[in-house]
């Protein structure tokens, strides 16, 4: 007489709970993200970020106001994004989250960059924002 044996195989997550092997777990968020001025290219940023095994897609999502008003802007297979014609002068939050069937991970920690100013732009030239007029004793 045959009879039929059911196994189910479980591993244990890093935190000690099993986790059954069928499970789909969303990713971790990446880290070691970095935004990097082009030194040649004004108005470029390069965004690099340490590779997530086993993730085939990255999205990557700025802002110019303030780290709560990202917008994604990109989707990437790589761990890098570069930016090309933003406004040189310009302060950008960056930040990057894996993409898998089971859904996007968290968000990275959030990188500020303000984009390079071409050389001689008026972006570059710090104005004065008051001016005082001095005037010399008039003679009696």
């Amino acid at each position: 007489m045959r009879s039929l044996i059911f196994f189910q195989l479980a591993a244990l997550t890093a935190l000690g709970s099993p986790a059954l092997a069928n499970e789909t777990h969303k990713p971790v968020a990446p880290v070691g993200v970095q935004a990097e001025n082009s030194a040649d290219v004004p108005g470029t940023v390069r965004l690099t970020w340490q590779a997530v095994k086993g993730i085939t897609e990255y999205v990557v999502a700025s802002s110019r106001e303030t780290e709560a008003s990202y917008q994604s802007v990109a989707v990437t297979p790589t761990a890098s994004y570069e930016f090309v014609d933003l406004p040189q002068g310009t302060k950008y939050y960056f930040r990057v989250a894996c993409n898998t069937k089971s859904g996007q991970g968290p968000w990275s920690t959030s990188v500020l960059v303000t984009t390079t100013p071409s050389k001689g732009s008026m972006a570059a030239v710090q104005r004065p924002t008051s001016v005082t007029a001095y005037s010399q004793p008039s003679a009696r």
